[in-house]
């Protein structure tokens, strides 16, 4: 995993079934992350409204919802955040 992975924010919602599949997925993948709340600031929640999950590494978006446990990966491979995503 790339220490760019540190960086990483899934913008979530609270009851969000999307939202907790894709921190369990992350998690499985071995991805640090953080998790933001989108409905606790205002940019963000104008900015994304229901399109959560969002992936961010910095203010880039990785993935928004939805996607597969497959395409988060791929996601992730493209960003150079996987270990094994050589690009």
């Amino acid at each position: 995993m790339s220490d760019k992975a540190a960086s990483l924010r899934l913008l979530t919602r609270e009851d969000c079934h999307l939202c907790e599949v894709a921190e369990r997925d992350l998690i499985a993948l071995g991805i640090p992350f953080a998790t933001v709340d989108v409905d606790r600031d205002e940019t963000l929640r104008s900015r994304y409204g229901d399109s959560v999950p969002v992936l961010l590494h910095g203010d880039i978006e990785v993935a928004r919802a939805p996607f597969s446990t497959a395409t988060l990966q791929q996601a992730l491979a493209n960003a150079r955040l996987l270990a094994n995503s050589r690009r």
